[in-house]
C-alpha cells in the first residue's frame, strides 16, 4: 500500500476512486449539486443548507471524473457569489 512504486492514498482515490465515488459519477448527482447551487440565494436559504450542499460537492470532487464534471457546470461562479454574499468572510461557508 505505502512504498516507493505506490502513489499516496489520497493521489489514488483521485485518480482511481472507489465504487461509491464511480458510482456518484455514473449518476445525475453532480447535475443535481450543480442545479442546488446555482439556484440558491444566501438569502433565502438557510445557512446549514448551503453548508451541506457546499460539504456533498467538496465530498464528491474528490475523483477526478466528478470534478471536471463539477467544473464543467461553472460550480466555481456560483462558490464566489456565495461567498461575495456572505456578510462574514470568517464565517464557516466562506471556509
Amino acid at each position: 500500500m505505502y512504498g516507493r512504486e505506490n502513489a499516496p492514498p489520497l493521489l489514488r482515490l483521485f485518480k482511481e476512486g472507489n465504487r461509491n465515488l464511480k458510482a456518484i459519477n455514473s449518476s445525475k448527482i453532480p447535475e443535481t449539486l450543480a442545479q442546488l447551487i446555482s439556484a440558491t440565494r444566501v438569502e433565502n436559504i438557510s445557512l446549514d443548507t448551503v453548508i451541506s450542499i457546499i460539504e456533498a460537492i467538496t465530498a464528491i470532487t474528490l475523483y477526478n471524473p466528478v470534478a471536471v464534471r463539477i467544473s464543467n457546470l461553472s460550480v466555481g461562479k456560483d462558490l464566489v457569489r456565495i461567498i461575495q454574499h456572505t456578510k462574514d468572510f470568517r464565517s464557516y461557508v466562506v471556509s
